[in-house]
């Protein structure tokens, strides 16, 4: 579902909500629910904030963000885009798995050297206050 730049320029981020509500055949107070918001919010409200938004975009993964946000492009994604998106996000993710196992090791490295350095105080401590006592 495309839009015309007219129809870019005539609705807002809550309109596009209520329009891909529409498209969902779902109803607004189950919208809300799905996303933790009121109904009441998404029709009184000119703006939505970037919480609800992030939750619109967790729950519905086919809605088109650059649509939702702008109203350019297609409301949702195209199959070949989703499946490269989740090739992406596999490859972004196995490299962020990486770096947290990186990061798991440095944090044990740094633990055993902040151990060393406590005990080093330690006999420090002791051992000033063994020459104080002279």
């Amino acid at each position: 579902m495309e839009n015309t730049d007219l129809d870019n320029m005539l609705y807002t981020t809550v309109d596009r909500v209520k329009q891909f509500i529409k498209f969902k055949k779902i109803s607004l107070r189950k919208f809300a629910e799905i996303i933790g918001a009121s109904h009441s919010l998404i029709n009184n409200t000119k703006s939505l904030g970037s919480d609800k938004l992030e939750s619109i975009l967790v729950n519905y993964p086919e809605l088109n963000p650059v649509w939702l946000l702008t109203g350019k492009g297609n409301m949702l994604f195209d199959q070949a885009d989703a499946l490269t998106d989740t090739l992406q996000q596999g490859s972004a993710l196995a490299v962020l798995q990486e770096q947290l196992q990186l990061l798991k090791a440095l944090n044990q490295s740094l633990l055993a050297h902040l151990a060393d350095k406590e005990r080093l105080i330690k006999i420090l401590e002791d051992e000033n206050k063994r020459l104080q006592a002279l």
